[in-house]
């Protein structure tokens, strides 16, 4: 099967060939975090080789001349890259093609360890071939509709990495299914935060495409939470600050996450708040404009969203709301006997707090959630502004229950957005 990528490909390179002309022979031209700048051959015939100085970005690579400005580039987010190594009499060559199809540039490097430092970047920003030479794949962690998860060996790093993959044919049944999938790459590209599970390479083999990231030895705050029960207030104290932090980064990218639940937050050790946000396959870019597209899980999406409504990043608000809930009491909000019930309970969103339950938590921690979970996306805090609640910062999980919000007590002011 041919590369799902090339149609993608063929849109970023529209001449049709490997090259293109800048429009603008300036540096300002060059859009993109540079990644390396190096000097590579290309041939020109079976024999000779052509030194140029080449200058690889987050999406292009370029061409220079000998005042350091591109003269040539070709868009290479969406290229397959192949090392080689070739054998003659007297020497070894060493080098890479990258294209698409029948669309290709062949590079050689002058020494082996020039090879690995050009695969080694081009691993962020291009598709692999061969995962086999790669990986052993060990035993499956986790499946869902579109592929499986599974533990997996490099053999030269001898590390443990998660390998997501995807089944070709079922990516092509459905335009969407294509598009999701090709946004959910480009944006765990453009992550890089230490609470995110990062996204090393990508591979392409004949039936599927697989996505290598982080291993979390640990499981996810689903297990954590059906092996050990509620956390304290004290864990989740920082286990919410690390998650809303971590949502702070990604909103600030434009990014919402849109699946926030126990079964996307990895766990990284024994620490109950050493995570990692994952499963990006619902994330969306530039939330703030997004349109009215229901996803998400039920019992932990926002009513908005629920309701067919316009929505933005907040909607990752509730669903840490709802989260926070399940971590301090070991129980769901919402419940129902179908899926549909469940679904009427969370767009309702009427929060209960029993007292057989709740009766030793807090009602900072209640009010935090309460202020999480506010059903109305205008009143409901960003991340910025639910980190400085005082629960958040620090407020004692014993505070006299009856001190708080009595009659004659003023209500605690942390900079809530106005009514």
């Amino acid at each position: 099967m041919d590369s799902i990528f090339s149609e993608k490909d063929n849109r970023c390179n529209p001449s049709g060939k490997f090259w293109m002309v800048p429009e603008k022979y300036k540096h300002k031209h060059i859009k993109g975090k540079k990644l390396l700048k190096a000097y590579l051959y290309t041939p020109i015939s079976i024999y000779e080789l052509e030194k140029h100085k080449f200058l690889l970005t987050e999406k292009h690579l370029y061409c220079l001349n000998s005042d350091d400005e591109p003269y040539l580039m070709s868009c290479i987010s969406w290229k397959q890259v192949e090392p080689f190594v070739e054998e003659n009499a007297d020497q070894r060559r060493f080098g890479f093609r990258l294209g698409s199809g029948s669309v290709f540039q062949d590079f050689y490097t002058k020494t082996a360890k020039m090879l690995e430092r050009c695969l080694k970047t081009l691993a962020s920003v291009c598709i692999f071939k061969d995962i086999e030479y790669d990986f052993n794949m060990m035993e499956e962690i986790g499946n869902g509709s579109f592929g499986s998860v599974y533990k997996a060996f490099e053999v030269h790093q001898k590390k443990n990495y998660a390998v997501k993959t995807v089944c070709k044919e079922v990516l092509l049944k459905e335009t969407s299914s294509l598009k999701n999938f090709t946004k959910e790459i480009e944006i765990l590209r453009k992550i890089n935060h230490p609470n995110v599970t990062k996204l090393h390479k990508v591979y392409e083999s004949e039936d599927s495409v697989h996505l290598i990231l982080d291993y979390a030895p640990q499981g996810d705050l689903f297990q954590r939470l059906k092996e050990a029960g509620e956390l304290s207030e004290r864990e989740s104290i920082e286990f919410i600050k690390t998650l809303l932090t971590t949502l702070r980064y990604l909103h600030s990218k434009g990014i919402a996450h849109r699946d926030i639940k126990p079964e996307n937050i990895l766990m990284c050790s024994t620490n109950n708040y050493d995570i990692k946000v994952s499963d990006m396959g619902l994330a969306c870019k530039k939330a703030e404009n997004d349109k009215s597209l229901k996803c998400g899980s039920p019992g932990y999406t926002a009513p908005e969203i629920l309701k067919g409504r316009k929505y933005n990043y907040k909607v990752d608000i509730f669903s840490v709301g709802i989260l926070l809930y399940v971590v301090l009491s070991g129980c769901t909000p919402f419940y129902g006997d179908t899926v549909q019930e469940l679904v009427e309970q969370n767009r309702a969103c009427k929060l209960e707090f029993p007292k057989c339950i709740w009766g030793n938590v807090s009602e900072l921690a209640k009010d935090f959630i309460r202020f999480l979970a506010e059903p109305d996306p205008q009143k409901r805090p960003t991340a910025s502004v639910a980190l400085k609640h005082p629960w958040v910062l620090g407020g004692h999980p014993n505070v006299p229950k009856k001190s708080y919000r009595s009659k004659s007590t003023p209500k605690i002011s942390y900079n809530r957005p106005k009514k």
